[in-house]
């Protein structure tokens, strides 16, 4: 298995830059996702003409995620999970895999449409993400751990830049049964951790990268 050293070098001069983005870079969104997001989903709002354009009442299924995170938001304030015990990679897997089960669940006791596993893993991901500038306190563990620990965010720049780094590899498309994306998932994480181990930073400093890359060809 072979990793572009070109690239490869290109993320490691990033890492600084990647680290202070999650500390500082702001994020107005409620639990990571944002309007360009939603709209990759196919999500129409409802419009206001009184706003000149703007949304007025966010659809259902963001509705729904937001509500999931501010529950998130309460566990963990609340020390119905403990935050202090995410000192490894283990650990905050574990807490993942928990975040995932507990959203299919409340899709299914909120009469939401069923969504792909791929797009499941994306939420939670990217909801992860959000916790990495803590608006309290007390969440500062979290937020540590989160920067840290979090998987990066397989969306369409994430898979692109996974397919230049990881050169003739196969890499996470989202697509199969659950089991076949899980395992997927599951593979790209840890190659990305490969990466991470070798060059430095951490997998969404691996994730800004991405996005960085993508703007700057994109201005």
């Amino acid at each position: 298995m072979t990793i572009n050293k070109t690239l490869a070098d290109e993320y490691a001069n990033f890492v600084g830059k990647g680290k202070n983005w999650l500390r500082n870079h702001p994020d107005d969104t409620y639990g990571g996702l944002d309007d360009t997001q939603w709209r990759s989903r196919g999500l129409k709002a409802d419009f206001d003409p009184s706003t000149g354009g703007k949304p007025k009442k966010t659809s259902e299924p963001k509705n729904f995620h937001e509500s999931w995170t501010g529950k998130w938001v309460m566990k963990f304030l609340n020390k119905k999970f403990d935050i202090s015990t995410l000192t490894s990679q283990e650990a905050f897997d574990k807490l993942h895999a928990m975040m995932v089960e507990d959203y299919k669940i409340s899709l299914v006791e909120a009469k939401e449409k069923p969504l792909s596993h791929h797009t499941v893993l994306q939420s939670v991901d990217l909801t992860l993400k959000w916790f990495r500038r803590a608006k309290d306190a007390r969440l500062d563990p979290l937020s540590e751990a989160v920067i840290l620990y979090g998987h990066a965010v397989l969306n369409a720049l994430g898979k692109t830049l996974m397919t230049e780094i990881f050169e003739g590899e196969t890499v996470y498309t989202g697509q199969g049964t659950n089991a076949e994306v899980d395992a997927s998932y599951k593979a790209q994480q840890s190659r990305i951790r490969d990466l991470v181990d070798q060059y430095g930073g951490s997998p969404l400093v691996v994730d800004v990268f991405a996005r960085e890359r993508y703007l700057s060809a994109h201005p």
